[in-house]
């Protein structure tokens, strides 16, 4: 993963400067290149949630396939 990838992950996770559509453009990308990065589909599960629910909880499950001891991801599915 580039530098330049990493540098927005950070920004996504902690709460930068991304406005909502080119955060999910960027974790699209990741995915597209690491389809099982866990904790790419979590944080698209958050973006997803309020405009697409049934696709969000898809993203929950797969992070949970990915990491099944993430707290955060058990909490978003279940909310």
């Amino acid at each position: 993963m580039s530098d330049a990838v990493r540098a927005a992950l950070a920004s996504i996770v902690e709460g930068g400067t991304l406005t909502l559509d080119e955060a999910a453009a960027l974790l699209e990308e990741v995915l597209r290149i690491r389809p099982g990065f866990a904790r790419a589909h979590a944080l698209m599960g958050i973006l997803k949630s309020d405009v697409d629910l049934p696709q969000a909880i898809e993203h929950f499950r797969v992070a949970l396939r990915g990491e099944p001891e993430s707290a955060d991801a058990h909490f978003n599915l279940g909310v």
